[in-house]
């Protein structure tokens, strides 16, 4: 999880990596080595293994295969080292947005994958929910969004969006159709939301806490 949760652009992960073996020769004064002959009495050697950062074996696995799918990398969410653009972008429908911070991400070793993103477009700021639905769930929060929009002190929704990748809805029958079960077909969506705001519990002080428990009080 905590693999997933720090690459939480990817839709799976290689699970190995490649090193390299570094070989170095130190010397440090007053320490010996005698298991090293062919070395200086002042001398030692000691074997490191350097990782390679990981965007190197994806930009080389790219360039061999030409997808950055198949690395489990979603090509409507691709990190900014990937791609030519200044900043990371996700997109909903047809638009692209530019990622300021994740906000939250779901921890849970099965569930929807949960993530939401603060994302910026045209200095107008939103949120994004980025989950994977059951198929049969798939429109529900959207239902219930849009049956409770202009009520002050509810999330807004703006836009809800089945995820396309090569115009076909991105599932979970169509990514592992060999390990897929008919029973729980997951589809990826996206809701876009505002205002934006940071969870309850990252307040800073017992003050702060009680501050946000008022002006939810005073909202109603």
């Amino acid at each position: 999880m905590k693999c997933h949760h720090a690459q939480g652009l990817r839709s799976f992960h290689i699970s190995t990596w490649p090193a390299v073996l570094v070989c170095a020769v130190h010397r440090k004064p007053g320490v010996s080595c005698p298991h090293v002959r062919s070395l200086q009495s002042h001398s030692f050697l000691t074997l490191q293994y350097t990782p390679i950062p990981p965007y190197i074996i994806v930009h080389a696995i790219h360039a061999y295969i030409g997808n950055f799918r198949h690395v489990g990398y979603d090509p409507t969410f691709l990190p900014q080292y990937l791609t030519s653009r200044t900043t990371t972008t996700i997109q909903v429908e047809s638009m692209a947005y530019d990622v300021i911070d994740r906000i939250f991400f779901n921890f849970l070793i099965r569930g929807r994958g949960t993530s939401c993103w603060h994302v910026r477009h045209k200095n107008k700021d939103y949120v994004i929910k980025d989950t994977w639905t059951h198929k049969s769930h798939v429109n529900r929060e959207r239902d219930i969004l849009t049956k409770i929009r202009g009520l002050k002190g509810v999330p807004q929704l703006i836009s809800a969006w089945t995820v396309e990748i090569g115009g076909v809805d991105d599932r979970t029958d169509t990514r592992r159709s060999s390990l897929s079960c008919s029973s729980d077909i997951r589809i990826h969506h996206r809701l876009l939301m505002q205002p934006v705001g940071i969870p309850l519990s990252d307040f800073s002080s017992i003050r702060e806490l009680l501050s946000v428990l008022i002006d939810i009080l005073d909202s109603k």
